[in-house]
């Protein structure tokens, strides 16, 4: 029993040594390492911001090109003569939808912003 006491002892002591002696000689830098806080994902690309001086949004929008010579309000399916072309609630023309129409004229969205025009009107409207 004194013999394995001894070799137990032995055992701790000379671990003890390596372990200590391994703890010297160890250095953690990380470099190799992963950043945890740093996204894994391949990066995206940022779309190029358009220049100031050309910025679409700076430009006026109008809808001059469109002119209403007559509204059918009042029926089953309300139209509009826009352009020479008849249109219902819904349609686009000339790259604009009709929105609404209405004895006054018809209401009309293009890139975004709602207009009015009236029925006669040569061209134009009023946003």
């Amino acid at each position: 029993m004194k013999k394995a006491f001894v070799v137990w002892v032995a055992l701790f002591t000379l671990s003890a040594a390596v372990v200590s002696a391994a703890a010297a000689t160890v250095e953690y830098t990380g470099a190799t390492n992963r950043d945890p806080f740093k996204s894994q994902l391949p990066a995206v690309k940022q779309p190029a911001k358009p220049d100031e001086k050309t910025s679409a949004k700076d430009e006026p929008v109008t809808v001059d090109f469109l002119t209403v010579t007559g509204v059918v309000w009042d029926s089953e399916k309300p139209q509009a003569i826009i352009n020479g072309k008849v249109v219902s609630i819904g349609g686009q023309v000339s790259g604009a939808e009709l929105v609404a129409i209405n004895e006054a004229g018809v209401q009309v969205r293009y890139k975004g912003k709602l207009f009015v025009l009236k029925a006669g009107n040569k061209k134009g409207g009023q946003p």
